[in-house]
C-alpha cells in the first residue's frame, strides 16, 4: 500500500486547481488522467469535444500550444543564359545598320517602292542570318548562315550606291551606310572563315 505524503497531497491539490482555471470546464472527466512516475508527473488532457461546449477546431480550448507551420521553400532564382548572337559584336552592329536603313527608307521619295523594300529585306536578312548561324551546332552551317548574311551585306551596299547615283542619299548618308556595311561584311566573313577548320 502506498503511502501517500502531506506535501504530494499539497501538490496534488495544487495542479488540481490549476487544471480547473482551464477553459474545458470544471468537471472532473474533463481533467483528463494523471499519471504518477516517482517524482515526476505527466498529463495526458483529452483535446476531444466534451459536454462543455469545446470544440477542438478552436484553439483556445487546446491545452497544449499549436504546432507552428513549416516554413516555405525559398524561390529558386534562374539565371537568365543569353543567345549566342547576342555576344557578337557583328550582330550589334547589324542592327545599328537596321535602324540606318529603316531611317533612309522613310526619306526616300515617292515611286521609290522598289527600293524601299529591297533595302528593308536585305537589312533585315542580314540581323536574321547572323542570329541563326550563331545558334546552329554544326560548322557548315554556321558557315552557310554566315555566308548568307554577307550576301546580304553586299546587296545592302549595292542599294545605297543606287541611292547616291539617283541622287535620292546625300553623299555623307551614304559614306556613313557604306562605312558600317564594309564593317558587317570583313565579320561576317571572319565569322565564316573560322568555321572552315
Amino acid at each position: 500500500m502506498n503511502v501517500v505524503t502531506h506535501s504530494e497531497l499539497s501538490m496534488r491539490t495544487r495542479t488540481i486547481a490549476s487544471i480547473r482555471k482551464l477553459r474545458f470546464g470544471h468537471s472532473r472527466r474533463n481533467l483528463g488522467s494523471w499519471r504518477w512516475i516517482g517524482s515526476s508527473r505527466r498529463s495526458t488532457v483529452s483535446t476531444r469535444p466534451t459536454g462543455c461546449g469545446s470544440h477542438p477546431e478552436h484553439p483556445e480550448h487546446f491545452p497544449l500550444p499549436l504546432p507552428l507551420p513549416l516554413p516555405l521553400p525559398l524561390p529558386v532564382r534562374c539565371a537568365i543564359v543569353p543567345f549566342a548572337h547576342e555576344n557578337l559584336d557583328v550582330y550589334k552592329l547589324a542592327l545599328d545598320f537596321l535602324a540606318f536603313a529603316d531611317e533612309l527608307i522613310e526619306h526616300l521619295p515617292r515611286g521609290r517602292g522598289h527600293l524601299a523594300d529591297q533595302l528593308a529585306r536585305a537589312s533585315t536578312s542580314i540581323v536574321l542570318n547572323i542570329a541563326e548561324g550563331a545558334g546552329k551546332f554544326s560548322k557548315p552551317d554556321k558557315r552557310r548562315y554566315y555566308l548568307s548574311a554577307g550576301g546580304s551585306t553586299t546587296e545592302c551596299a549595292a542599294i545605297v550606291d543606287v541611292c547616291l547615283r539617283l541622287k535620292l542619299i546625300s553623299p555623307d548618308v551614304h559614306g556613313a551606310g557604306k562605312a558600317m556595311l564594309e564593317r558587317i561584311a570583313a565579320m561576317v566573313v571572319k565569322l565564316a572563315k573560322a568555321q572552315e577548320t
